[in-house]
């Protein structure tokens, strides 16, 4: 199950490969794109427009659930991830991405906060919102620390936490990249596992 499916791009290759699909999204709009998508590609899903924070399924329904650049604009995060946990089957997955505090949460406000003046009249909060997205306006976008991320995840047994950036990716040599996304990268992907213990 995808939270946040958007227009269905991962839900798709899920699918793809024989996965059993349910995609939820807050907006109608998106649900009906990602359905039409679906259709063209001759292939099924479970296609709902739902809250993160309130999962229309019942427990330990899921063997995957998976979130990529959504949870971070929800109101309460803790919330929605208890949710995820409450649907994963025993020894089920999940696999979130969420940003992290890095070279983009800084550099945005440097630029926007400091050296346009824009902190002198409106919160860092304010300015993450507005910049943060390349759309611009988000009305909420939070930024997490590693031990924040750790909090968040702590109802799961097995937590890895791994930064990441592909702003580097581009330049040679490829381990050195690589390497600073690991330490100033502006995502953390998180993979964590329910008990199986019933």
């Amino acid at each position: 199950m995808e939270v946040g499916c958007g227009i269905g791009t991962d839900l798709i290759q899920y699918a793809k490969v024989g996965s059993i699909c349910t995609g939820i999204d807050l907006t109608e709009n998106a649900i009906n794109i990602t359905k039409k998508r679906f259709k063209l590609y001759n292939l099924k899903a479970d296609l709902r427009v739902a809250d993160a924070e309130s999962l229309p399924f019942r427990d330990n329904a899921f063997d995957l659930v998976f979130s990529f650049g959504v949870l971070h604009h929800t109101h309460n995060t803790k919330k929605a991830i208890n949710e995820i946990y409450r649907v994963l089957k025993p020894g089920g997955k999940a696999i979130v991405m969420l940003y992290a505090k890095g070279i983009a949460y800084y550099s945005t406000l440097f630029y926007f906060g400091v050296l346009r003046g824009e902190l002198l009249n409106t919160s860092k909060q304010a300015v993450i919102d507005k910049h943060s997205e390349y759309h611009g306006n988000s009305p909420l976008t939070k930024i997490y620390s590693r031990k924040k991320i750790e909090k968040l995840f702590e109802i799961f047994e097995v937590v890895r936490i791994d930064r990441y950036t592909d702003i580097f990716m581009r330049y040679r040599p490829r381990f050195l990249a690589y390497g600073l996304g690991k330490v100033i990268g502006g995502h953390f992907i998180i993979k964590a596992t329910k008990s199986d213990i019933r």
